[in-house]
């Protein structure tokens, strides 16, 4: 049960950022304000580098843990 939920999280984890993204991209089109759409692209790209980041360590330590567990 514990490794459903792991594999669970890493999903939500790795798919924050697109929903980010897409959210991002749809407030910069409603805004037609070249500026403010800019600003508020750069407000959704960091957290969506950073959940990348995280995403992405969070699948290596499952996967290294998963190579030690079997050894």
């Amino acid at each position: 049960m514990k490794d459903v939920l792991t594999v669970f999280a890493i999903a939500i984890v790795g798919l924050t950022p697109f929903i980010l993204f897409l959210f991002g991209d749809l407030v910069s089109k409603a805004i037609s304000n070249v500026w403010l759409g800019l600003l508020v692209s750069l407000l959704t790209i960091f957290p969506l580098v950073i959940s990348s980041m995280f995403g992405m360590l969070g699948i290596v330590m499952y996967v290294l843990r998963g190579y030690e567990s079997e050894k």
